[in-house]
């Protein structure tokens, strides 16, 4: 699996199962955007690279403009964050896949 295919089945299996904050997924079988990752594919570069694009992604939307390496924002911060929602972690996990 590909870093783009690995974030579009991530995406799928939030909207499927759920989305959770706070732990990789819980007792309900939700998952939080790193979960997501993990479930669909933890081991292997492709998944590193997943994880670098949704970085990347929420990175720039927080600074805006050009994406600085020296302030990357941690996937489980992002999705924790008051006031996110699922489908906004849905939205980034598919806008990911584009880059």
């Amino acid at each position: 699996m590909n870093a783009q295919e690995i974030l579009n089945s991530a995406a799928d299996l939030l909207e499927k199962d759920g989305w959770c904050q706070g732990y990789p997924n819980n007792a309900l079988g939700q998952r939080c955007a790193l979960g997501a990752i993990w479930d669909v594919e933890h081991y292997g570069p492709e998944a590193g690279q997943a994880e670098d694009l949704v970085r990347q992604l929420i990175t720039k939307k927080r600074y805006g403009g050009t994406v600085s390496a020296t302030y990357p924002l941690a996937i489980s911060t992002w999705n924790d964050q008051p006031g996110r929602t699922a489908q906004e972690v849905i939205a980034v996990l598919r806008e990911a896949a584009q880059l």
